[in-house]
């Protein structure tokens, strides 16, 4: 893995493959406590790494645990305070809770202004606006930063 940016952040280039993106603690933290204890250690200095033979990477969210949107629409729940992506096992299954994407070249992952990029995925974590539920007729004309549309 070869650092993209010194962004203080994290960013990294990872491998083509099949991943789980989401908040890695519905697959690490699920899997063997000594995986997630040393995924955390790495992840507060930055760093992607090697866990139970799976490459994985994450950043942490603007505000911590809750619900996110990717700039397709899908929503990433979040009990760790971190989104990110996790390597797929031959014959794995994806997690509850999180997106099985297969990438294939290595992608860019990376942390900016509370937007989270892995790969061409863009997840906001610091929206600057979010409608509320009976909004959407209401401001019809206003666009959402970053093709967010809560569901």
């Amino acid at each position: 893995m070869a650092v993209f940016g010194n962004d203080g952040n994290g960013g990294v280039i990872m491998p083509a493959g099949r991943y789980a993106v989401g908040d890695p603690c519905y697959h690490l933290g699920l899997s063997n406590s000594r995986e997630w204890d040393a995924f955390l250690e790495q992840q507060q200095e930055g760093h992607a790494g090697e866990f139970g033979g799976r490459t994985a990477w994450a950043a942490d969210t603007a505000h911590g645990d809750g619900e996110y949107y990717d700039d397709e629409g899908r929503n990433y729940g979040v009990d760790a305070g971190m989104i990110g992506v996790v390597g797929m096992l031959e014959g794995e299954q994806v997690p509850d809770g999180m997106w099985e994407v297969v990438f294939e070249r290595p992608f860019p992952c990376g942390r900016g202004g509370g937007v989270i990029v892995i790969g061409n995925l863009r997840i906001d974590t610091d929206p600057r606006y979010v409608e509320e539920p009976g909004e959407e007729e209401e401001n019809a004309d206003l666009s959402v930063p970053g093709g967010m549309h809560p569901r």
